[in-house]
Order: structure tokens, then C-alpha cells, then sequence
């Protein structure tokens, strides 16, 4: 193929894209997997530069939930098999979380629940991979590399998750229970956007875009 006709990967956005990656990773879904996967034109660096980090929310997503639905026992039996052939990564993500008290208005103790406390990096990374997909995906342009990404965890942030979920609208498409989108892009300042991802119903990363470290759309 000529070159001057060939994209750009989204990621990294100077090399020629070689690939198609999906938008989320393929490893995140149960097989069979859909046939209606989003994928986005990647160089092969960038395609497979993320897999370790992948495979670690992969490994992450079966520990916050560890009783599996009807739509992810098949794929928590296979992270399971993945996991006991790899005792280095599962110790990595075990020591990773932590279970912290869940507690009412009223500060009386309701439940336990598990958090990431180390290596939360790894999370970020993975999900602004997904967010630059997506955003290609549904506006048809790369978003910038000069974009700031901020996946902060939302249990302890001080946004309104309500708001943002009547200010963002669906993606164009979802598998429900599997993984939904919902986003918004501020129309005067494209490097501004909100993200809400959903994993397997129970799984939400909020991640934010923007030109710089303090704003969020």
C-alpha cells in the first residue's frame, strides 16, 4: 500500500498503522467473542507494547469480582487457569488490593470492599489505551498527544457521578454486561472529555481528557 494512504497508529500517532487493535482488548471478552468488536489502526509496537498491562486487569477484574455472572463464568474459569500459570502476576495483583471498610451515612459498617491500592498505574494505562480507541472511534480523528489522561479512582474523587452520567451520552456500541461506554466531548475544546466504562456491570473506570492537569470537562 502506498504510503501517503496509509493511517497513522492512534496511539502513538508517527508510525504507520500495520494493524488492527481492539477497542477494548479481545482478552477482556468471553468467547465466543462478538463478531462487532471496535478495532483501530495500530503499529505493531503499540499493539502489542500493552499486553502485560492488559493481561494485569485482566487478572485485576477477576479478583474485584470474584463471584462470577452468567456472562463472565466462562471467561473467569479461563483468567483462572491463566493465573495459576502465572504465580508471579497473581501475587502482583493480590498484593495490589486491599478490602476496606464500606460505611452509611450514618458511619455504621455495611460491607466490605475491595480496592486497588498499588500499582493503580497499570489501570490508567490500560484505560487511556481504551479512551484514545474509543475516541478515534467515535469522532474519526486521533485525540492528541499533548492531552492530558486522568483515570482517577472514582470511590475517592470528588466529582458527582450522577451528574456525569446525565451529562454523557451512550457509545455506539456496548455488549451489555460485557463492557458500555458513555462519553461526552466538550465541542469548543476537543482535547476535553469524560469517559465512563463499564465492566461486566459491576467494573467502572471514570477517565477524563483535557489540555492540561486541572480540568475536567
Amino acid at each position: 500500500m502506498n504510503k501517503q494512504h496509509q493511517k497513522l497508529c492512534v496511539y502513538c500517532q508517527s508510525q504507520f498503522a500495520t494493524t488492527d487493535d481492539h477497542v477494548p482488548p479481545a482478552m477482556l471478552f468471553p468467547e465466543p467473542q462478538p463478531s462487532d468488536l471496535i478495532t483501530v489502526p495500530a503499529c505493531g509496537i503499540c499493539n502489542a507494547g500493552f499486553q502485560k498491562d492488559e493481561e494485569f486487569l485482566r487478572g485485576l477484574s477477576r479478583y474485584l469480582q470474584q463471584s462470577p455472572s452468567e456472562a463472565t463464568s466462562q471467561l473467569w474459569s479461563k483468567i483462572d487457569r491463566m493465573l495459576a500459570r502465572s504465580p508471579g502476576l497473581n501475587s502482583v495483583i493480590g498484593d495490589s488490593i486491599e478490602s476496606t471498610n464500606l460505611l452509611a451515612p450514618n458511619g455504621s459498617h455495611v460491607g466490605k470492599h475491595l480496592t486497588v491500592e498499588k500499582n493503580w498505574q497499570r489501570v490508567v494505562v490500560v484505560m487511556g489505551k481504551i479512551v484514545r480507541g474509543l475516541y478515534f472511534f467515535e469522532f474519526g480523528e486521533a485525540l492528541p498527544l499533548s492531552a492530558h489522561i486522568n483515570c482517577p479512582d472514582y470511590h475517592t474523587a470528588d466529582f458527582n457521578l450522577s451528574e456525569l452520567y446525565g451529562r454523557t451520552k451512550d457509545g455506539k456500541r456496548s455488549w451489555p454486561r460485557i463492557f458500555e461506554y458513555k462519553f461526552n466531548r466538550n465541542e469548543d475544546e476537543y482535547e476535553e472529555s469524560v469517559w465512563l466504562l463499564r465492566f461486566y456491570d459491576s467494573h467502572l473506570y471514570i477517565v477524563f481528557t483535557s489540555r492540561n492537569r486541572k480540568q475536567h470537562i
